[in-house]
């Protein structure tokens, strides 16, 4: 069971820029999860998951906008064994996430994004994770009619952070993607 509260503001002070402020809270019962003393499933009983989540975007130009978000998580859970609180019960949870970007918008409908995310320090099966950054850049292109690429750089720094216990990610990832409709 779960029940959900959320509130948002979204404010235009001014033409080309945006702020938006959500508050929320989580509350669930009956989450299952791995016991990484014994590796057996146990319930968490109650728990809590409280936050915001604020995000800014400026056009700075007509062709160029900076934009950036921060979230804020606080996760509890209490036993229904011992009636004790837990903090940090849900694995890679971090508490702190950030995000920073910057957009242009080319001739001949190219968009070009850069952005840098920063996850904070969580915890994996009672180990702790330390915070890492990642840098993605992507440039899409639109051609007559449907059609669409777009190349992307996931890890553009080649940092390969662990994000699990004795798990990195990949580090560089280049895609590129092709679509369209045709009749």
């Amino acid at each position: 069971q779960a029940s959900h509260g959320e509130l948002r503001l979204i404010a235009t002070p001014i033409d080309g820029v945006s702020l938006d402020v959500a508050p929320y809270w989580r509350r669930t019962t009956g989450t299952v999860v791995a016991d990484p003393m014994t590796n057996k499933l146990v319930n968490l009983g109650l728990v809590d998951i409280r936050g915001i989540d604020v995000s800014a975007r400026v056009r700075v130009q007509p062709w160029a906008t900076v934009g950036g978000s921060y979230q804020l998580t606080v996760d509890r859970a209490r036993s229904d064994d011992t009636m004790a609180w837990r903090d940090d019960p849900l694995d890679r949870l971090p508490d702190h996430r950030a995000d920073v970007w910057l957009q242009g918008t080319l001739p001949r409908s190219i968009v070009v994004t850069g952005r840098g995310r920063w996850f904070g320090a969580a915890v994996d099966r009672a180990m702790p994770i330390a915070g890492y950054t990642l840098v993605e850049a992507s440039v899409a292109a639109t051609f007559g009619g449907d059609w669409m690429a777009v190349v992307r750089c996931d890890d553009l720094l080649d940092a390969a952070p662990e994000t699990r216990t004795g798990f990195h990610l990949p580090g560089r990832v280049v895609s590129l993607v092709a679509q369209g409709t045709w009749e």
